[in-house]
């Protein structure tokens, strides 16, 4: 299957044969992004190649990982809220995610981003609360769930720069409850040590 410049999504079914897709020359291309994504289990090989590129240093790629994706079809989500979540997430889980929530956001779609403040934080460290700082944010102490602890933190330089990297636009710091997103004043908590971030699509 060839790749046309109007697929930005391709959602593809291995499950009768291998298949192989085959991406557009990247002059023809330049600076647009395609998703191809494995629907199927089984044995049967997704491979994608370029016509006279490369795709992360080699000549093709093979997608063995069935795709699981977020319930909302591409281009049809208004907004997306998340509270103090990505924190507990690896970065490399927390990237895959943004990727997903950029995909179902509508063209003017936005996202809002609450997590702890990586600069408060290390505020709590320069203020002689060593204890605080190391138990509230880096190694939480809750035996009863792995899922609590924080696996990584954000100040606005990281979470701004995942979200360029990611082709998000017009990120802005927000303060709390104020924003493009509707409904801030039931949905922003904990504002003293939140950084609140917006993006659009």
């Amino acid at each position: 299957a060839t790749v046309q410049l109007t697929d930005n999504l391709l959602l593809v079914d291995t499950t009768a044969t291998d298949i192989t897709v085959t991406l557009p020359p990247p002059l023809a291309c330049k600076g647009q992004e395609f998703t191809v994504k494995r629907t199927s289990a089984g044995a049967n090989t997704l491979t994608v190649v370029s016509v006279s590129g490369t795709i992360d240093g080699a000549a093709s790629a093979v997608i063995l990982t069935q795709y699981v994706s977020l319930p909302f079809k591409s281009e049809s989500v208004d907004y997306f809220y998340s509270s103090h979540f990505f924190e507990h997430l690896f970065q490399s889980d927390a990237i895959n995610l943004l990727r997903e929530m950029k995909l179902a956001l509508k063209k003017s779609g936005i996202i809002r981003l609450a997590v702890p403040d990586l600069n408060y934080a290390i505020s709590l460290y320069k203020s002689d609360e060593k204890c605080r700082m190391l138990e509230n944010y880096f190694f939480v102490n809750d035996l009863s769930s792995y899922l609590a602890r924080h696996k990584y933190m954000y100040d606005f330089e990281i979470l701004s720069k995942l979200l360029i990297d990611l082709g998000y636009k017009n990120i802005k710091r927000c303060d709390f409850g104020e924003g493009c997103v509707p409904d801030l004043k039931q949905l922003d908590n904990r504002p003293n040590d939140t950084l609140f971030v917006e993006a659009t699509r």
